[in-house]
């Protein structure tokens, strides 16, 4: 494990066993506030896409037509924000 320190009157000091775990809290904390940030971008991205597959699927309903394909991109746009947050696989729309 590296160590870790703080500097005090311009000298480094170790951190404590008690200031590494606080230091690690924050840094969770820190990283959970991220993908927030990041989660709500991609709401904000995925909000059309969705209300545009909503109304595809009832089109395709009203027609009595198959609206599978906009079932599973609607899933899938939902399920974007359980991935992988930095880099995430934006569905394909039906044809």
């Amino acid at each position: 494990m590296t160590n870790l320190y703080k500097c005090v009157d311009n000298e480094m000091i170790e951190l404590t066993a008690e200031e590494i775990i606080e230091f690690n809290e924050l840094q969770i904390e820190d990283a959970n506030r991220n993908d927030e940030r990041i989660k709500g971008s991609l709401r904000s991205r995925r909000e059309p896409l969705l209300k545009e597959a909503d109304f595809e699927i009832n089109k395709k309903m009203d027609k009595n037509e198959d609206a599978t394909s906009w079932r599973v991109y609607r899933q899938a746009l939902r399920d974007i924000t359980s991935g992988d947050l930095n880099n995430p696989n934006w569905p394909t729309k039906p044809s």
